[in-house]
C-alpha cells in the first residue's frame, strides 16, 4: 500500500508541470534575461507541486504563480538600463499595462509591475531587480477577492488570536 502511495505522489509531482498552462510570455521574458545577462534562473523546489495544490485546492484570490529567480547578475546596472524596461514591455506585448515602476535613488533597485485585466481576473507581473539578483512573478488573481479584501481589508490579513496584534492594528489606525 506505501509502494502504491509513493508512486502515485510521484506520478503527481511529476505530471503536474505536463497539465499546467503554458505562458509564452513569462517564459519569454526569463529566457530573454537569460540570454541578455547569461545566468540562469534557479529552480524552486516543489514549486509546481506547490501551483499544483493551489488550483485543487481553491486558494481564494490566486491561480497560476509562477516564479522565476536569478543570482549573480553582471554588475551591468540592469536596474539603471532603459533598454531592459523597454524588452520587458516589447515581450510582454500591449495588452500588459505598466501599474507600478519604481528606481532607487541609486539605481541599484528596480521594480515593475504590470497588470492584464481579464473578465473576471487580474494577471499580474512583477520584475523586481535588486543589485545581483532578480525574480520575475506572474499570477492570476480573482477580480472577486480583490473587491472583498479592499471592501474589508481586515480579512485580508489572517489574525492567529493575539491581543497585542489586534492593539497594534488599532493604534496604527489612530
Amino acid at each position: 500500500m506505501t509502494r502504491r502511495l509513493v508512486a502515485l505522489c510521484a506520478v503527481l509531482v511529476f505530471a503536474a508541470p505536463c497539465f499546467a498552462r503554458k505562458d509564452n510570455q513569462f517564459q519569454a521574458l526569463v529566457k530573454a534575461i537569460e540570454s541578455e545577462y547569461g545566468v540562469h534562473h534557479t529552480r524552486i523546489p516543489f514549486l509546481g507541486l506547490a501551483t499544483f495544490c493551489m488550483r485543487v485546492g481553491k486558494v481564494p484570490g490566486a491561480t497560476g504563480l509562477k516564479v522565476a529567480v536569478f543570482e549573480n547578475l553582471p554588475n551591468s546596472d540592469v536596474a539603471a538600463n532603459g533598454a531592459f524596461q523597454e524588452s520587458v514591455e516589447k515581450i510582454m506585448g500591449s495588452a500588459w499595462h505598466p501599474m507600478v515602476k519604481a528606481r532607487s535613488r541609486d539605481d541599484s533597485s528596480l521594480t515593475m509591475i504590470y497588470t492584464n485585466p481579464n473578465p473576471g481576473e487580474l494577471r499580474l507581473l512583477i520584475v523586481s531587480i535588486d543589485g545581483s539578483e532578480a525574480t520575475v512573478v506572474r499570477t492570476n488573481l480573482q477580480k472577486a477577492q480583490i473587491y472583498r479584501w479592499v471592501s474589508h481589508p481586515e480579512d485580508a490579513v489572517e489574525r492567529n488570536g493575539d491581543s497585542s496584534a489586534d492593539a497594534e492594528l488599532a493604534a496604527a489606525g489612530d
